[in-house]
């Protein structure tokens, strides 16, 4: 009775042990691809940074050229009446 109480314990124990790799894989393969995941979206933000900081320059030196574009069409006189109540 003790022996087969004895195995049927040490079986017990090896189920567990199992479900316990079991659990552990799945936990592991779950942080692998949260990680695949936000280092793919760590390279999406890099990315548009970059093309943001290039395209940045290029906006505000129009913005420039554009507001300078302005002030040389327009003449006090009408930018006056404009504002003037």
């Amino acid at each position: 009775m003790t022996e087969s109480s004895n195995a049927a314990l040490a079986n017990n124990v090896e189920k567990r042990k199992d479900k316990k790799g079991e659990v552990a894989e799945v936990v592991a393969w779950y942080f692998e691809e949260k990680a695949k995941a936000l280092l793919k979206k760590r390279t999406e933000w890099e990315a548009n940074e970059k093309r943001c900081m290039k395209e940045g320059q290029k906006t505000t030196a129009l913005r420039q050229v554009d507001h300078e574009d302005i002030l040389e069409t327009l003449d006090y006189d009408t930018l006056h009446m404009a504002y003037d109540p």
